[in-house]
């Protein structure tokens, strides 16, 4: 088991506008050396995709632990991630809008995350969440269109 470096003590935002499709938002937590670590981004659908990027993942699909710290002590949860196509990410939450997660998401002072790659081991991710509320609710207001 390792565990790889924490990331920033705060989340920054973007609009991303490429010309080609309509604008969208972002959020990032990036790691101690500047990689972007941890990622919220809605959907089209209107869904808040969460994804962590990995380097790189053997299990098409990881078991995913996740824990809040809260002021009442560590909120646990679990479920199965989801690789993507160039096993450098996985999907931690489809719609983090309508997840059971989301309170524990937005008021907690620390995030970790253990992801168990069967055929390469298990990692643990821990994030400091300062700023997950305004970060969140950036990624949730609209995108105002410029011209």
């Amino acid at each position: 088991m390792s565990l790889l470096s924490e990331s920033k003590a705060q989340w920054t935002t973007k609009t991303v506008e490429g010309g080609f499709d309509s604008a969208y938002r972002v959020a990032i937590c990036h790691s101690t050396t500047g990689k972007e670590f941890l990622k919220m981004i809605k959907m089209p659908d209107g869904g808040v995709l969460l994804l962590l990027y990995v380097g790189s993942v053997c299990t098409e699909n990881p078991i995913v632990e996740y824990t809040y710290k809260t002021v009442s002590g560590w909120e646990p949860f679990s479920n199965t991630g989801v690789t993507s196509t160039d096993k450098k990410k996985v999907y931690l939450c489809a719609n983090l809008a309508e997840s059971i997660m989301l309170p524990y998401f937005k008021n907690t002072s620390l995030f970790k995350i253990r992801l168990d790659d069967e055929h390469c081991g298990t990692t643990i991710y821990q994030f400091n969440m300062v700023g997950s509320t305004t970060a969140y609710d950036f990624i949730e207001s609209d995108v105002t269109p410029t011209e």
